[in-house]
């Protein structure tokens, strides 16, 4: 199959797909490919094309499909074979093949996603139909640990994915002068100690955090992840350094505050907490954010000078939704 002409975002998917876990390099299976889609919808992953692609491809779904649903089941499914089965790769021949004589019937120069995914969803296997049709059955038992299961699936894909990005970046970012082959050699070689370093460093924060924290496994695994991103982004792009922010929601007596403050000592950065709830009004959001000192009686706020103080630091906005609607419009800005 990889003689047929691609678009060059079905050939970033079809990399992609033989990315996912358990095996790499596997075969291109109707599962794999489904998954990777969904991951585009979401975002998670991008091919060529952009938002371009992303309508085309949600375009062949019904207006309430459920991605998370379906990918929930895809990856269980995926995650459980080993080598593959001959009639999945069997099922995904004969789509690739319709999609393909599908462009020689109308003269179209490429195969692209969306025309497999049309090809796909036209004619089902048993464990798509599933993903499209609530009343089918799946195997329902051990839930918990199919969860997890699942949720490191999941996780791995996106490591995985990273780790990727980081490739490109060593092999196309870095100076080829004839005359620096060496120089080229040893920064390369600090970068991937940098790396290793972040890695092992995000384990141990992990770590760390669920030894602290219960019944919240995926919240802390989503945080981890976000710090490892946030910080690699460093390392790879020092022309813009983000924040990283979080949003977490959930009743009161979950662990949002808990798991912030513990994050900021398995960090070991300063920690401040602002109960928005104080700053609802005009005169308050000044004393939040303060004011510039050509002003009379300009000063800096309990916020600003926290951070002027404490550039790397942990900051925790509680109740967000309360604060005065300057302060939301400023963080608008400053996160955007």
């Amino acid at each position: 199959m990889d003689e047929l002409n691609y678009s060059k975002a079905m050939k970033e998917l079809i990399f992609f797909l033989r990315s996912i876990p358990p095996k790499v390099n596997m075969y291109f299976t109707a599962e794999r490919f489904m998954i990777g889609v969904i991951f585009v919808i979401k975002q998670a992953l991008k091919v060529d094309g952009g938002e371009d692609t992303i309508n085309k491809l949600k375009a062949e779904f019904p207006e309430n499909f459920d991605f998370d649903r379906a990918k929930y089941r895809l990856l269980e499914y995926v995650g459980k074979q080993v080598l593959g089965s001959f009639s999945d790769q069997l099922y995904m021949r004969k789509q690739v093949d319709r999609a393909y004589r599908k462009t020689l019937d109308e003269g179209l120069e490429e195969i692209t996603p969306e025309l497999v995914l049309h090809m796909i969803i036209a004619d089902p296997n048993k464990i798509i139909k599933e993903c499209f049709d609530p009343t089918e059955n799946s195997d329902t038992d051990g839930k918990q640990s199919t969860e997890h299961f699942v949720d490191n699936i999941e996780r791995t894909i996106m490591l995985h994915m990273l780790a990727v990005k980081l490739r490109l970046y060593l092999d196309q970012n870095l100076t080829r002068d004839e005359n620096s082959e060496y120089t080229m050699n040893i920064r390369k070689d600090k970068s991937r100690k940098d790396i290793a370093r972040l890695t092992e460093k995000a384990q141990r924060i992990r770590k760390s955090l669920l030894e602290k924290i219960f019944g919240q496994d995926k919240a802390v695994n989503v945080f981890v992840s976000g710090y490892f991103q946030s910080e690699l982004h460093a390392l790879t792009d020092d022309t813009k350094v983000r924040p990283a922010t979080f949003l977490f929601a959930g009743p009161p007596g979950v662990g949002k505050t808990f798991l912030a403050e513990n994050a900021a000592k398995v960090l070991k950065l300063p920690f401040a907490r602002f109960d928005m709830s104080e700053y609802c009004d005009k005169e308050a959001s000044l004393e939040f954010c303060g004011s510039d000192k050509v002003y009379k009686n300009g000063s800096e706020g309990n916020f600003t000078s926290f951070v002027g103080k404490n550039p790397k630091c942990v900051v925790l906005i509680d109740e967000i939704e309360k604060a005065h609607i300057s302060i939301i419009h400023l963080f608008l800005q400053i996160l955007d």
